[in-house]
């Protein structure tokens, strides 16, 4: 065995323990590094499990909302049917999801108001009403009306 105080320059071996290079440093370093991945791994992210839903039931919504948009039929009761899961989103399903991933917020009427502000309020309603005022199809800017009616008289029931 080789100790510190005892170096042969010439000896291979112990080239590789030269005076002045710090062996206890790298061990400390990995400590450090160990501990840093400790942090890292312990930590985990708080999901907002309700953040995440409405951000899926967005993406939903805005697929049928687009597919609504392109779409070039000139038949009411298709048009109809084309808004139906807009308003069960909008009616049923947005308040569900909020109720059933209320416990990340203080109170379930707070997370029903915070998916009627993202889901309604920031998505359909505006989609749909620039739908009603604008497309160039008369049948789809009628069935964008009657959505309105639809959405309000499902509310009236269920509130």
């Amino acid at each position: 065995m080789t100790s510190r105080m005892n170096i042969d320059e010439d000896d291979p071996k112990d080239l590789l323990f030269r005076p002045g290079d710090d062996e206890d440093d790298e061990i400390e370093n990995d400590d450090d590094n160990f501990e840093n991945l400790e942090l890292q791994h312990g930590q985990q992210e708080l999901v907002d499990p309700l953040g995440v839903a409405l951000d899926a039931l967005e993406d939903r919504c805005a697929t049928l909302l687009d597919e609504i948009k392109c779409s070039q039929t000139n038949n009411m009761e298709e048009l109809k049917e084309m808004f139906r899961p807009v308003v069960e989103f909008g009616a049923h399903v947005g308040p569900q999801t909020a109720r059933s991933n209320a416990r990340s917020r203080s109170s379930v009427d707070e997370a029903v108001n915070e998916v009627y502000q993202r889901l309604n309020g920031g998505l359909i309603l505006p989609v749909v009403l620039e739908i009603s005022q604008t497309d160039v199809i008369p049948a789809k800017r009628a069935a964008a009306l009657q959505f309105f009616h639809a959405l309000h008289k499902v509310n009236y029931f269920f509130v």
